[in-house]
């Protein structure tokens, strides 16, 4: 599957390879040239694909012995680990009187209606969590000296039980690390090799509970993380070797593999924040002020908000739950990570989701997939349960034609989609194959505009006044009804949106944040010199270590945030810096009412003020590229049928390449080697900018039917 233009030898070739739950993709960069591929996800061994996405990039962009400089990747291994609950086996040193900590948790509830509501099984074994004597008050001064002895004891017991990691979680170690550090010694000397992870390194906040869930997660991922990491840099290392490997961070920044390998907690939405990348890059090249990206690849369904151009960044996000997103209403139902990832929900709903009756004879879709293997069954790869894709092929938005090489599909089988669909006639679930195909579209529709609702009406923002910007294989395919089912008008897509989170790794930069509680008023003279402080240590330090990832580079970005709050309140409030140099105690105060009024819609100026965490960003260029987009043709039929809300349509099918700023008025298909994008009757599509974005305005109301359906 390839798209190029005339080569330019002397450039590198950059690879950004994005594994996801059913396809890889690969976006190849020489110069102008540009190559895009789907590879099935290979469960067996997640680098396979990724290896073979630069074998086939070195072969089409300059020959077997071509150097490919860069390669870039996002990952779903860390979140699979966690969902599929294949980490480490995790023990945890803690403060005397805290074992049940984890299982204690936060008096929250997603819905507290349901009677039956269950935690999620924790990640650490709770045979292998031990109680130490030691304690540090709130002010960071020793109440209880550590004993050592209890440690080098209970090390001993995790050694000999098989303990793949330990944690160590003290109350208040953020104020002073010293014992969690003397602990970590005690377990080196005692199990020399067995990794140690201790809570005040990994996030040096309060909150407990936050802080050694965050480490635990590290703990649990590490073995997994690390051993994925190094048997793809192996297989990177096959000659001819490659230069460089970047991963993707939850935060959309790119760090080194040895970076990730520290800090797995970092990668656990990395192959979504790519895609939000690619979406907020296409709204700034836009124009557009309020934006949802939207990406639906085979397994799952993302949507983050995007404002200014700008995802915004979550620092209180769950993960392993019923509720995979940071949204503070959905909170309650997974393990608690205090980790920068961008702000986004993620719902089960993709185009391998299966179709299935509930007890009552209810039409189901979701969350299980049928993944890459076997595949929907319109692969004809032995997958005999309907999918969503298998819905889509029968509806005519997609083409039974042959798939293009580098996806590796051959041909969409359209009479074993149908079989599949039929169980769901002879179940009486619907009245025909096509009626069957639609209520599946449909109730995937309705599911995945939920996740847009999640990122945008339950935080103020009315879907209606936003622009849908779709990605993924499967997302341009649903965009249109997804848009209509919120009232959206204008869709925006970008130039390979099926691709569109390998294409948000070329357009990443390295990414470094560090943070540090603390217990400061603004209004303090001696506390407003501790935050300078900090501000000043954290700065060197960040930009110290963007420095390193990415030698030789200009910083591109420095800046500083604030979470503060009312006195005595639970929850803090973000608020921006200038820059990293902290405001005069007015300027700050003020910049607080207005976060707090913004976001609770009142101030109370007469209250004190108080900082709980300091936080700094370093941005620099990771020295990837930008292409100009050109698309080469697919074979297609002119013309195809569709089905548009039960009836049938024939409708032309146009290249990309062919839409121009005059555009086209639905219904049409427009085919690239990516993706589909269907336009609704109705509709109208153009290119904007420099023709590398289609810009979709939906019409307020349906076009002429055409010949019902039967």
């Amino acid at each position: 599957m390839t798209n190029s233009t005339d080569p330019t030898t002397e450039h590198e070739i950059v690879v950004a390879a994005d594994i996801g739950g059913t396809f890889t993709d690969i976006v190849a960069v020489r110069g102008e040239r540009m190559l895009v591929g789907k590879f099935p996800t290979d469960y067996d061994d997640l680098s396979r694909p990724v290896r073979d996405g630069v074998d086939l990039a070195r072969r089409s962009l300059g020959g077997p012995d071509a150097r490919v400089g860069t390669v870039i990747h996002a990952t779903t291994v860390a979140t699979n680990a966690v969902l599929e609950r294949r980490g480490a086996k995790v023990g945890m040193l803690i403060t005397k009187g805290f074992a049940d900590l984890l299982q204690i948790g936060r008096l929250r509830r997603a819905d507290p209606y349901t009677l039956d509501h269950r935690k999620p099984a924790l990640l650490v074994d709770v045979d292998l969590v031990a109680e130490i004597d030691e304690r540090i008050d709130a002010a960071g001064k020793v109440v209880t000296p550590l004993d050592e002895a209890q440690v080098e004891e209970a090390a001993r017991r995790m050694a000999d039980a098989g303990a793949e990691a330990v944690v160590v979680g003290f109350l208040h170690s953020y104020l002073d690390p010293a014992h969690e550090r003397r602990a970590a010694a005690a377990v080196a000397r005692i199990a020399p090799g067995l990794p140690v992870v201790t809570s005040a390194e990994i996030i040096p906040e309060a909150r407990e509970y936050e802080r050694i869930s965050t480490a635990v997660i590290a703990a649990y991922l590490g073995p997994v993380v690390r051993h994925y990491l190094r048997r793809l840099a192996d297989r990177l290392r096959d000659e001819p070797p490659v230069d460089q490997l970047w991963v993707m961070k939850s935060s959309g920044g790119l760090a080194t593999a040895d970076h990730a390998i520290t800090h797995p907690e970092e990668l656990v939405e990395s192959g979504p924040a790519a895609g939000v990348i690619a979406a907020a890059w296409a709204a700034r090249r836009a124009g557009v002020r309020t934006a949802v990206g939207f990406d639906m690849g085979g397994t799952t369904t993302k949507a983050a908000l995007i404002m200014d151009g700008t995802p915004r960044i979550n620092h209180d996000y769950e993960i392993g739950g019923a509720a995979h997103s940071g949204d503070f209403l959905r909170k309650g139902t997974g393990h608690p990570l205090r980790s920068p990832v961008i702000d986004l929900a993620e719902i089960g709903t993709g185009g391998g989701s299966i179709a299935w009756l509930d007890a009552t004879g209810a039409l189901r879709v979701g969350p299980r997939s049928a993944s890459s293997t076997p595949g929907p069954a319109c692969y004809g790869r032995g997958g005999d349960l309907p999918t969503v894709t298998d819905a889509d092929l029968v509806l005519g938005y997609l083409d039974s034609a042959p798939a293009e090489e580098a996806g590796g599909l051959g041909v969409l089988r359209r009479d074993l989609a149908e079989a599949a669909l039929s169980t769901l006639v002879t179940a009486g679930a619907a009245r025909s194959v096509v009626h069957a195909a639609s209520g599946v579209f449909e109730l995937a529709v309705a599911q995945m505009a939920g996740a847009v609702r999640l990122v945008s009406l339950a935080k103020g923002v009315d879907p209606r006044e936003l622009t849908l910007i779709p990605s993924g294989g499967a997302g341009p395919v649903h965009a249109w009804a997804i848009a209509r089912e919120l009232g959206t008008s204008t869709l925006l897509f970008p130039a390979f949106p099926g691709v569109a989170s390998a294409l948000g790794l070329l357009q990443s930069e390295v990414r470094v944040d560090l943070a540090v509680g603390v217990r400061a008023r603004p209004a303090d003279e001696a506390d407003r010199d501790l935050l300078a402080a900090h501000l000043a240590r954290l700065t060197s330090e960040a930009a110290g270590q963007a420095r390193e990832q990415a030698p030789g580079r200009a910083l591109s970005s420095l800046t500083a945030q604030l979470d503060m709050r009312y006195a005595g309140q639970t929850y803090t409030i973000p608020v921006d810096l200038d820059g990293t140099v902290l405001p005069a105690t007015d300027d700050l105060l003020a910049r607080f009412g207005a976060a707090h009024r913004a976001a609770y819609h009142h101030e109370t100026p007469s209250r004190e003020v108080e900082v709980t965490t300091v936080r700094v960003t370093a941005t620099a260029p990771s020295g990837t590229v930008e292409t100009t987009p050109r698309w080469a043709a697919v074979p297609a039929a002119a013309e195809r049928t569709v089905i548009f809300d039960g009836v049938a349509h024939r409708v032309p099918v146009v290249q990309r390449a062919d839409v121009d700023a005059a555009g086209l008025t639905g219904p049409a298909l427009v085919i690239q080697v990516d993706t589909t994008i269907v336009v609704p009757p109705g509709a109208r599509v153009r290119a904007v900018g420099d023709g590398s974005l289609l810009e979709m305005r939906l019409p307020s109301a349906d076009g002429p039917d055409k010949e019902e359906t039967r």
